[in-house]
């Protein structure tokens, strides 16, 4: 649900003008950006919920989803990463 504030912000917004008189810009204050950005972040995480929800559903299920590795087979990798020295320190 959208808050009052961010939706008022959306219905009557500042524009910022050029010499022309063009509109170039939309002036926001930082609560409403930070709602945007909250919002946006929010539809990216269901997004992703989205493109992955068989595999979610065969992990809810007990099951490995497809191209999925067992921890064992993680911690091998990570292991040879590390001795390799090709981990971030």
């Amino acid at each position: 649900m959208m808050s009052s504030q961010l939706s008022e912000a959306l219905q009557t917004p500042s524009y910022v003008v050029n010499q022309n008189g063009k509109q170039i810009a939309v002036l926001v204050d930082l609560a409403t950006w930070q709602s945007i950005l909250d919002r946006l972040e929010d539809q990216e995480d269901f997004d992703i919920l989205r493109a992955n929800q068989a595999a979610l559903t065969a992990l809810a299920q007990g099951k490995r989803p497809a191209g999925w590795k067992s921890w064992d087979e993680f911690e091998r990798e990570l292991d040879a990463l590390e001795m390799a020295g090709e981990l971030p320190t």
